[in-house]
């Protein structure tokens, strides 16, 4: 009887977006030294792994590069994980996304926005559930409720781009509220009405803006923005009320 474990070529069954032997990660975390734990470990357990300091830089990586999976903060500066996760549905890119986050259980996600991700951990999360999420997310399709009919066309950056700096704008005291309203409302017009699209604006108790674009056929959310009392991304991104 042979007494050594059969082992399996994982690469036959999950090949890499590049065609190369293991797949590639796109680690996105803020925290400095959690972020270079994740991609050592990864390293070791053979996944070519690159790293994003924020949303923002985990953007511009993935639109230049082909990445099999990310694995991503949810808070952090700049641009927060669901916002980018969500900029990049609308674009229609379908990289499973494995959140890692402390907020979950204070804030959970609403079901059309937690669906987005092939799993979501609790952090501090061990490293056996980190690997295992992986292992499973680059085994898995799409669920079918994550897969429903988008715009072909891609929402433009400039849209979140415009959103965030008005609202930080009328937070701030820069603009009047009658104007914010109408740099949203030409945003809509030029931008969202063409593609079928409408915004939303929420003004939420605790003093965050949110926005709210949905596919006007069928009401179905197709991005959520949200940015804090103090202007900067906000970290609970919860069902709307």
């Amino acid at each position: 009887m042979n007494d050594h474990a059969a082992t399996i070529d994982d690469s036959a069954i999950f090949p890499s977006a590049n065609g190369s032997p293991c797949p590639r990660l796109l680690i996105v975390e803020d925290d400095a030294d959690m972020r270079e734990l994740h991609a050592r470990v990864l390293n070791l357990e053979g996944y070519q792994v690159e790293t994003a300091c924020d949303g923002a830089a985990g953007l511009e990586r993935l639109a230049v590069e082909e990445f099999d999976l990310v694995v991503t903060d949810r808070a952090m500066p700049n641009l927060d994980g669901v916002s980018m996760v969500l900029a990049l549905r609308s674009a229609g890119s379908q990289v499973p996304i494995v959140m890692v986050s402390g907020s979950l259980a204070l804030a959970p996600l609403p079901p059309q926005v937690a669906c987005e991700f092939s799993a979501m951990l609790p952090k501090p999360a061990r490293t056996a559930e980190i690997l295992s999420a992986i292992t499973h997310a680059l085994r898995r399709i799409p669920r079918p409720e994550c897969r429903q009919a988008r715009s072909t066309r891609p929402l433009p950056p400039i849209v979140r781009i415009v959103l965030m700096q008005a609202a930080r704008h009328r937070m701030r005291g820069q603009i009047p509220p009658v104007k914010f309203k109408a740099q949203v409302d030409r945003l809509a017009r030029e931008e969202l009405e063409p593609r079928g699209l409408s915004v939303l604006v929420r003004e939420l108790r605790c003093g965050s803006t949110r926005f709210i674009i949905k596919t006007t056929a069928t009401g179905q959310v197709r991005d959520m923005i949200e940015i804090g009392p103090d202007g900067g991304p906000s970290e609970e991104i919860g069902a709307e009320g």
